[in-house]
């Protein structure tokens, strides 16, 4: 995968390439909805919550709170992360309005189409009208649907929160920004494409939605 050249402070409304076998540039009939946000890598390995909820609030404001200030406003803490009620406390206490999709005790998204429609709508609702979506993820060591550029191969799954900030809806491609990016072990690019059911298979606890 090419690196993606980002030419001035790091606000991103374009993507870089995707993965698996499909094109890497939409047609030009597809629908995109897009938001533009800041990025910021996590400071830590603990600070996925902190930095991606701070993704979350630069869609929305230009002032914006660090990742010191997130992660003791919701609890983060360096042995235990950020859990799914925290993160939903944090983007309502900066932004309002927001929910909580647990579908871990559904078996993960993974095991409902239902589910997954449902997801694919508060993606694109979310982001037509000027969200981002907070989406947690979990990643088996060596999982063949690890988003690209993750070399993980830990005993342990990595569990990390990142955003979607952009959906092509004919190919059903989603674009990524990481707070992990440019850490070992994960992509290079700040942003990325995956494919959505590939995704689907890594949504094993919950994401956020406000629409």
């Amino acid at each position: 995968m090419k690196r993606r050249t980002l030419l001035t402070a790091p606000l991103i409304g374009a993507a870089a390439g995707v993965t698996g076998a499909i094109a890497t540039a939409a047609p030009a009939s597809a629908a995109t909805y897009k938001v533009s946000a800041v990025w910021q890598g996590q400071q830590n390995g603990s600070w996925c919550g902190p930095a991606a909820l701070r993704m979350a609030i630069s869609v929305r404001t230009s002032s914006l709170p660090t990742q010191s200030a997130i992660a003791s406003r919701i609890g983060t803490t360096l042995s235990a992360g950020t859990n799914r009620f925290q993160m939903l406390n944090g983007i309502n206490h900066w932004l309002g309005s927001h929910q909580l999709a647990n579908v871990e005790s559904q078996g993960g998204l993974k095991a409902s189409v239902a589910l997954r429609e449902q997801y694919w709508r508060r993606l694109e609702n979310n982001i037509a009208n000027g969200f981002g979506v907070l989406t947690n993820v979990v990643v088996p060591r060596n999982s063949p649907y690890k988003p690209p550029g993750w070399t993980n191969d830990d005993p342990d799954p990595v569990d990390h929160w990142f955003m979607v900030y952009r959906v092509e809806t004919t190919q059903r491609i989603v674009y990524i920004i990481d707070p992990a990016s440019e850490r070992p072990k994960f992509n290079a690019n700040r942003t990325y494409g995956m494919r959505f059911d590939h995704l689907c298979q890594l949504v094993n606890k919950a994401y956020l939605f406000r629409y």
